[in-house]
């Protein structure tokens, strides 16, 4: 039809043409559509990359397109580049033999990689065993000996089929799974005309370094868009989460990928650390109440807790949907420091920083086997795989969510609703069911807002700093007040944060210490009181450092009888010491609060953790 068209320009501009008896004006109007078409055209062009861009699969697609840059494969330039060398033919020929073989055994050994990696790990390691077999062939133009210098370039040549076609097949697949129907067709065209784009600037480069002497360069060029072509596969893969141990993921029979953040957002070995697949999704049992949350990233479903019968769950599976597998990564999370047994919990995910929240509900006492309503908010972490519990309702008393409770945290509930807003990263919580004895009918309709404050490396240094001088002034303070006051102005003063309210109000409070008595004075120079505080010390700034820097939580005296050697059996004074630290410290623990509900009683209803 274009084509009639066409036609029927051009003879209606030829017929114009004898008319005006010099086709002048016949001429001008076929220019002016001409140019209009061309325009048209070139406007449908762009229309057709943008929405190649803004395709998931942009990245993997100009990662295989530039695989087709190169001179690194049996085509005409390398054929007359090892003939030049003096390669016979019959050599020649069994390296293209051995090329065709080792494509062929790729097709066999890619369904077998997809069901065990995943179709985004699959593409991740091909890609990886390609750069890492071609870098042999980089390395023949440098090798003196002939023979030796062509076995090589010829067997990574060879051997990196493997990885090309397996590539190329997951790149495909990924297409067809992750581009609408509706505009596979144009992707595709794209796609296709980024390949031939880039393999024209191969012929080009061969054009321009046309000398058989100058064909190492052409070596190095085409190893060079391998490697970019490896860092944007991992770009998408990190971003996806394929871009993990493989290995470790082989071994742990773990197909899929990891999610990410907020973030994750993810590089991990597996999708959550320990799993193992139990097989696909009718293996996972019927139950209610549970959690579910979706990573949009790797296509995965996390699915926890809930009620089968009359128990309550504590279980954690991954099922992913490409590969239809569930893997079971623990059967009772709380033998493994996770949220206990619970029902009607909820829980939200962050893909960006990787982790996954649940505000548990409703629990079920192991000892009296009944239904008790205590909150806690736990943070999973997708890539080590581990669970952290940042917030614990103590109080249970029902005068203290009456009164003041109320207007510093939620009061527990279960069968809440609670939703992420990713950009923010702040929780939204409404509602729910307070569980009180003998009031199933209560409803709550109370609005929070839920901040989970990460302080940067900058607060915590600066925190650190601001303890141990503090320390250090009221220690000065027993020996020389103008010292202390000097040292308060300047080297304790220089550290503190006094956009910080807490501590701002810590930092004025300090000046008392300079007025003390002398009786006081000699009392903080006591030994005993001085090692005291500096254990507590020593305490504060544990807190500032994650689980891993620092010094198990169980004490050694919980775990072994410590006695004098009196009849009694006393317990011995270093365990009694012990004992008294931890009382002071708990002491000071509740006293903050209380402080700071009197300095601020109108709160608003934000909850921050």
């Amino acid at each position: 039809a274009e084509r009639g068209r066409r036609k029927g320009l051009r003879k209606r501009g030829a017929n114009g043409a004898g008319d005006d008896g010099g086709g002048g004006g016949g001429g001008a109007s076929s220019i002016t559509r001409a140019w209009r078409w061309t325009k048209a055209a070139a406007g449908e062009r762009r229309a057709h990359i943008r929405l190649y861009v803004q395709q998931s699969v942009a990245l993997p697609g100009l990662a295989l397109a530039m695989l087709y840059c190169t001179v690194l494969s049996f085509g005409s330039l390398m054929t007359a580049f090892v003939k030049w060398r003096g390669m016979p033919e019959v050599w020649l020929g069994a390296c293209r033999g051995m090329a065709a073989t080792v494509g062929v055994l790729s097709t066999y050994a890619f369904p077998a990689m997809v069901q065990r990696l995943g179709v985004g790990r699959t593409a991740f390691v091909s890609i990886v065993a390609q750069w890492a077999f071609l870098a042999l062939s980089v390395l023949s133009p440098w090798v003196a000996n002939v023979p030796v210098s062509l076995a090589l370039l010829m067997g990574g040549v060879v051997f990196s089929r493997f990885g090309v076609w397996n590539f190329d097949v997951a790149v495909t697949q990924i297409f067809q799974v992750r581009v609408a129907v509706t505009e596979q067709g144009t992707v595709a065209g794209v796609q296709r005309s980024m390949c031939s784009l880039f393999e024209s600037l191969g012929y080009i480069s061969g054009m321009v370094l046309h000398d058989p002497r100058h064909f190492q360069w052409l070596i190095v060029a085409s190893y060079v868009f391998v490697t970019l072509a490896l860092v944007v596969e991992t770009v998408f893969a990190r971003r996806h989460g394929d871009a993990v141990l493989f290995s470790c993921a082989a071994r742990n029979g773990i197909p899929g990928k990891s999610g990410g953040g907020a973030g994750g957002s993810s590089s991990s070995s597996a999708v959550v650390a320990g799993g193992h697949s139990i097989g696909d999704v009718g293996s996972l049992q019927s139950r209610i109440g549970h959690s579910m949350v979706f990573n949009d990233r790797a296509r995965q479903l996390y699915v926890f807790n809930g009620q089968r019968h009359k128990d309550q769950l504590s279980d954690f599976f991954v099922y992913d949907l490409d590969s239809d597998t569930v893997v079971e990564v623990a059967r009772d999370s709380s033998k493994q420091g996770g949220p206990e047994p619970s029902f009607t919990q909820r829980a939200t995910i962050d893909t960006d920083q990787g982790e996954l929240y649940v505000l548990s509900g409703l629990l079920l006492e192991k000892q009296s086997s009944a239904d008790n309503v205590k909150n806690a908010f736990w943070v999973y972490n997708l890539r080590r795989g581990k669970w952290t519990k940042v917030y614990q309702q103590e109080v249970s008393d029902a005068d203290y969510w009456a009164t003041a409770g109320r207007h510093n945290e939620p009061c527990p509930r279960f069968a809440h609703q609670l939703v992420y807003h990713r950009p923010t990263r702040t929780h939204y919580m409404f509602g729910g069911n307070p569980g009180e004895s003998g009031s199933n009918n209560v409803r709550l309709d109370d609005f929070w807002r839920l901040e989970l404050v990460r302080p940067t490396r900058q607060e915590l240094l600066r925190r650190a700093l601001f303890l141990l001088r503090k320390q250090q002034f009221r220690e000065l303070c027993g020996k020389d007040a103008m010292q202390a006051l000097h040292f308060l102005q300047t080297r304790l003063a220089e550290v503190v944060d006094h956009g910080n309210a807490e501590m701002s109000g810590e930092f004025r409070a300090l000046s008392r210490a300079l007025f003390q008595s002398d009786r006081q004075s000699a009392e903080a120079l006591d030994a005993q009181r001085l090692f005291n505080v500096r254990t507590l010390l020593f305490e504060a700034l544990l807190d500032l450092f994650p689980d891993h820097m620092k010094q198990p939580e169980a004490n050694l005296t919980d775990l072994v009888a410590l006695y004098s050697d009196n009849a009694h059996g006393d317990v011995s004074e270093g365990h009694r010491l012990q004992q008294q630290q931890q009382q002071q410290l708990q002491q000071q623990q509740q006293q903050q609060p209380q402080q700071q509900q009197q300095q601020q009683p109108n709160q608003p209803r934000v909850w921050s953790l």
